[in-house]
């Protein structure tokens, strides 16, 4: 039954009101259903659109600019390589590595916590789109909500560690996640203040300083080794049937 009566309306134009706001919710609910079971791209469409101007009209220069692996950043204003000699900094070997190191560090992090679900990245990367969430293992369901935070901060903290250079401004790029990634490892309450007061003095110590460097990264290594080796760091929620949470 229709609640909803303003007053001088006709009986018939409450219910054609109210009608079409049941048919708007239902095509709403639709809608949500569908997108909860159509896999997930790894970009927006918008995106591409954005960038193909661009990309057609010298697509060697917007994919040279945009990821920019030969460019050299000043020395003066490293916060995290003052310790190391500049022409060690500016060398391309050292920027080769930081690469590789990256990506080592995704992959580790993908087969042990992103991808275990799926029983490892090897695994996962041979199954079709259509298929995944079909590997639900028995008293397991769909990852938490929580998980997909976890999942940025930790790349994003793992891009800051094996960055060429931070500079000051950096620090708000992951300051606001710091506490939440402590507070994910088994470390003591002791040694995350101590972490977060580390960073914290070394983001304040001007000119960057060898031995703040080197502080700054034995903190971003320990956030990232002790993430590493916490269990079940990607909470998984149990469900009685497809897309349907225990309560």
């Amino acid at each position: 039954m229709c609640i909803f009566k303003p007053c001088g309306w006709s009986q018939d134009e409450r219910l054609a009101l109210c009608t079409s706001r049941w048919s708007a919710y239902g095509r709403r609910a639709r809608v949500a259903e569908n997108c909860r079971k159509r896999p997930s791209l790894p970009y927006h469409p918008g995106q591409v659109g954005l960038g193909m101007p661009f990309v057609v009209h010298r697509w060697q220069s917007y994919v040279g600019r945009a990821f920019e692996l030969g460019r050299v950043f000043l020395f003066k204003w490293s916060v995290n390589y003052a310790f190391l000699p500049e022409d060690v900094f500016k060398s391309s070997r050292l920027a080769a590595f930081l690469m590789v190191f990256h990506l080592s560090l995704l992959i580790l992090f993908t087969h042990k916590h992103w991808a275990a679900r799926f029983g490892g990245i090897l695994r996962l990367l041979g199954l079709p789109i259509a298929e995944r969430d079909n590997t639900i293992k028995p008293g397991e369901g769909m990852v938490a909500p929580s998980s997909a935070i976890t999942a940025l901060l930790t790349c994003n903290i793992i891009g800051l560690a094996c960055a060429r250079s931070i500079h000051y401004q950096f620090y708000a790029w992951y300051f606001h996640g710091l506490s939440y990634l402590l507070w994910k490892t088994a470390l003591p309450v002791s040694a995350r203040l101590l972490i977060l007061l580390v960073v914290e003095v070394v983001y304040n110590v001007y000119p960057p300083h060898p031995i703040a460097s080197a502080a700054l990264h034995v903190c971003h290594f320990v956030i990232i080794y002790t993430l590493y080796l916490k269990e079940n760091l990607f909470v998984v929620a149990a469900v009685s049937e497809r897309g349907e949470k225990d309560n």
